[in-house]
């Protein structure tokens, strides 16, 4: 039977729940309560991390949506068919110290206890398997009530464009994504090498979309209401103009599966508003409603690429790319765009109907 120090098992622990390995409930406890910190890895526990991350990182990439049969562009023009590995061949994550950092900082830290955690700082340059495990890690941490204010306060996570894609509720609620946090050279980054990642993540992160949106009926203080929205807005201009600058505008489409699903049945602005509706000033509560439909209002980004791909003709070398691009805006389609303006100008018109939770669609 192999041995390991139990600083060296709680960090193991925490990598098997990351990668699928375990539940979120098996580590809560130990993700709540401080611990001694694993300063180095014996060999029996050096071998059995490297086995860890090396089954369940790829195997938590086709769960998350690699395994999907789906059209991407390659270059600015071809469009290739294909899962993940298909596409891109089997996916190279290299795990740099910063991933033993993180997850020894996972495991030693008590999250529930913000004052006591201190923030998580990476240097040097992340790997794709460092960039996934940030990701994983909000997953892990949104899933225990009360451990998310550490990642939001933590430069490592906030300077991840991965991450605020991913869990902008959970990095913004306490601070707003700030205009100089996420630079362009981090953005093109994340479309150059990393864009194997953004590719693979698309349905989860359409996912992740609509937990947010759906959440927001249940927020209740408008200025958590305001920093989520506000880095939804942020993170969206900024994602569309570094998928101009990279050519790579069918990456949008998790945005677009995400609003088509929520605008599907054609809620009515208490979905968004419902908990905030009568809660605080009135100057308060139009940034809040403003903020609630950042989702909605950023409709208006792809728009015009529609437009430009409507314009093409069959002969042309863009022809197979605006199809694509097209093929994803049916999910929202000009009855769901309309749709979502007008719940945008309910909002701020100040005037949207509180529905009881019986009454309201699913």
């Amino acid at each position: 039977m192999k041995r390991v120090a139990q600083s060296e098992f709680d960090l193991l622990s925490v990598a098997r729940a990351l990668t699928g390995g375990v539940s979120a409930e098996a580590v809560e406890p130990l993700l709540r309560t401080p611990r001694p910190r694993a300063t180095k890895l014996g060999p029996t526990a050096m071998a059995l991390l490297k086995q860890t991350l090396a089954r369940g990182a790829v195997l938590e990439i086709g769960r998350r949506g690699g395994w999907r049969d789906t059209r991407h562009l390659r270059g600015e023009t071809e469009v290739v068919s294909g899962r993940l590995w298909q596409r891109h061949g089997p996916p190279t994550l290299c795990f740099s110290p910063a991933t033993l950092e993180l997850l020894a900082w996972l495991a030693a830290s008590p999250l529930a206890v913000p004052a006591e955690c201190k923030p998580l700082r990476l240097n040097g340059r992340l790997g794709l398997g460092d960039q996934l495990l940030l990701y994983l890690a909000c997953d892990l941490v949104q899933r225990c009530p009360g451990c998310g204010p550490p990642l939001g306060r933590s430069p490592a996570f906030r300077r991840s464009p991965l991450c605020w894609l991913g869990f902008p509720e959970l990095l913004g609620a306490g601070e707003p994504l700030g205009e100089a946090e996420l630079t362009e050279a981090v953005w093109d980054g994340q479309l150059g090498e990393g864009v194997v990642l953004l590719e693979a993540l698309q349905q989860d992160l359409a996912r992740r979309w609509v937990a947010v949106e759906r959440g927001k009926r249940e927020l209740v203080k408008l200025e958590v209401m305001i920093n989520v929205g506000e880095s939804q807005r942020l993170v969206l201009e900024q994602l569309v103009a570094a998928l101009d600058r990279a050519g790579r505008r069918d990456l949008i489409g998790f945005m677009l599966e995400a609003t088509g699903r929520l605008l599907k049945h054609r809620p009515d602005a208490s979905h968004w508003i419902g908990g905030i509706a009568q809660v605080g000033a009135l100057s308060a509560r139009q940034r809040a409603f403003r903020a609630a439909g950042a989702l909605l209002a950023g409709l208006d980004l792809p728009r015009r690429w529609v437009e430009e791909a409507q314009t093409v003709r069959f002969f042309d070398d863009e022809y197979e790319a605006s199809q694509l691009l097209l093929k994803q805006w049916e999910q929202i389609g000009n009855e769901g765009l309309l749709h979502a303006r007008q719940l945008v100008q309910r909002m701020l018109a100040l005037d949207a109907a509180v529905t009881p939770p019986s009454e309201q669609a699913s």
